[in-house]
C-alpha cells in the first residue's frame, strides 16, 4: 500500500481507510493520503454540525435496519447499500487544487480534474494515462444522481454537475477506453465512454434548464416538478434513470438553491398554526393593555 486517494468528503468514501492503512504508516510517509482541498472542512461539517441528524435520517433514507430481501431492503438505489461499522478518518498528506495536477504513485500516473460542488462540495475524478482508464467517482454513475439527499446535504449545483461531465467527455472522452465509478458498475468502450459522459451531461442541463425556464414564469417548485419530463433519448437511457434521484425530486432542489423554500405566496409564508398562534398572543398582548 503506498497511497490512498478520498475522492470526496463522504463518510462511504473515507470511512474504511483505518481497515486499510495504519496511522503510523501515514506519519512515518509509507503511505500518502490525497484528497481535494476543502476534504477536513466539509467532512467535518458533515459528520458533526449536523451529524445526528443526517445519520438518523440516513437510517429512513437507506433502511439501514429493515431486514435484507424483497420486502426490506433491496439495495440503496445507488448502489447496494452501505456499510455500518466504525467511521474512521486519517487527515490527507497531499491536497488536490486545482484541475490538471498529476501525482506519480507507485509508478502510476494520475492526472486529477476538480469537480466541486456537484456530488460533494469537494470532489475531484482522475484520468490513468497508461491504461486509459477514467475514474469518475460520483461525478457519473449509472442512475440520475440526487441533487438533494433525503439525509440532509448542501443542494448541489446542477449547472456546475453538467460543466464538469463536458469537460471529462471533452478532455478525456476520445482517450479513455475504460470508465469507472464508485458504487456503480463499469463502461467498456470508447463510444460507449463518450456516449454515456455526453447523456449524463445533458441529463443534468436539462433539468437545471427547464426548471429555471418555468420558474422565471412564476411555476413553484411543485408545479414545476409536475410539469418536466425527461426527452425521450434521455429518459430510455438506462443510466439516465431514476433510482437515487428522481426529475421531480431534483426540480425541487433546484428551485430551493435559487429561490428557497418560500413559493412566493404571501399566505404561505406563515402557515395556518402559526396563523393561529400569532392571534392567541395579539389577544394576550391587548388584554393585558391598560
Amino acid at each position: 500500500m503506498t497511497a490512498v486517494i478520498y475522492t470526496h468528503s463522504h463518510g462511504d468514501h473515507y470511512g474504511g481507510v483505518k481497515g486499510v492503512v495504519s496511522e503510523a504508516d501515514v506519519k512515518s510517509g509509507k503511505v500518502v493520503i490525497i484528497a481535494p482541498e476543502g476534504f477536513l472542512e466539509h467532512a467535518v461539517s458533515e459528520t458533526v454540525i449536523a451529524g445526528n441528524a443526517m445519520r438518523r435520517r440516513a437510517q429512513y433514507q437507506f433502511g439501514q435496519l429493515l431486514p435484507k430481501g424483497e420486502r426490506g431492503q433491496v439495495d440503496g438505489g445507488l448502489g447496494k447499500t452501505i456499510a455500518i461499522g466504525t467511521l474512521s478518518l486519517i487527515a490527507p498528506t497531499d491536497v488536490i487544487r486545482k484541475s490538471g495536477e498529476i501525482r506519480l504513485l507507485d509508478g502510476i500516473e494520475i492526472v486529477f480534474e476538480m469537480a466541486p460542488e456537484s456530488e460533494a462540495p469537494d470532489e475531484i475524478y482522475m484520468y490513468f494515462p497508461q491504461f486509459k482508464v477514467l475514474n469518475m467517482a460520483e461525478v457519473a454513475t449509472h442512475t440520475f444522481h440526487n441533487l438533494l439527499a433525503f439525509r440532509g446535504t448542501v443542494v448541489r449545483d446542477a449547472l456546475a454537475w453538467s460543466k464538469y461531465l463536458n469537460e471529462a467527455a471533452s478532455a478525456f472522452g476520445d482517450k479513455a477506453e475504460v470508465l469507472i465509478a464508485q458504487h456503480n458498475w463499469p463502461v467498456f468502450g470508447g463510444e460507449r465512454v463518450q456516449d454515456f459522459l455526453s447523456k449524463q451531461r445533458d441529463l443534468y442541463k436539462h433539468v437545471h434548464d427547464q426548471t429555471l425556464r418555468l420558474l422565471n414564469q412564476g411555476f413553484t417548485a411543485s408545479e414545476i416538478a409536475e410539469r418536466i419530463e425527461l426527452p425521450e433519448g434521455l429518459a430510455n437511457e438506462w443510466a439516465n434513470r431514476g433510482y437515487y434521484g428522481t426529475v421531480r425530486h431534483n426540480v425541487k432542489a433546484i428551485y430551493q438553491k435559487y429561490l428557497g423554500w418560500y413559493d412566493g405566496n404571501p399566505p404561505t409564508l406563515i402557515r395556518f398554526h402559526e396563523q393561529r398562534q400569532l392571534k392567541s398572543t395579539s389577544l394576550i398582548w391587548v388584554a393585558l393593555t391598560p
